[in-house]
């Protein structure tokens, strides 16, 4: 098991790398790379296939970070899962709803402050899904 310092470090680079993939900023630069519509520039929110899109992108980044030779491909692969699952659950339009109405923002979309909220969120998210048993004893 892993200690509080390592979960912390995992979980706070996780949370750095669901700020970069959620930030506004990353969503307009993918939609103009692609040519896809994954940002609309009228209503500065992002579209279903731009969160669909950033959530594979997480989930690939996720699992190609994990390059401790020791943990098995299949153990890799849950634990991208389940980071991937949280990121959703945290990332999704209604979360942002919620956090825009408890900052009094108008909008429904994304914005810095509620990206950097919900990074915390899913950081600590994180660890307390780390402190989940592995097995049933």
């Amino acid at each position: 098991m892993a200690t509080l310092e390592k979960k912390l470090s995992i979980s706070i680079g996780s949370a750095i790398l669901f700020l970069i993939v959620n930030l506004k900023e990353t969503h307009k630069l993918t939609s103009k790379l692609t040519n896809l519509n994954l940002y609309n520039f009228d209503t500065n929110c992002r579209t279903n296939l731009g969160i669909l899109i950033h959530l594979l992108l997480f989930f690939g980044i996720t699992y190609l970070s994990m390059s401790n030779p020791n943990i098995s491909t299949g153990v890799k692969l849950k634990h991208t899962i389940y980071g991937t699952l949280i990121f959703y659950l945290i990332s999704s339009p209604t979360f942002y709803s919620i956090t825009n109405k408890i900052l009094n923002k108008e909008n429904d979309c994304i914005n810095n402050i509620n990206v950097a909220v919900h990074s915390v969120i899913y950081c600590i998210a994180l660890i307390g899904v780390m402190y989940l048993p592995e097995k049933n004893n």
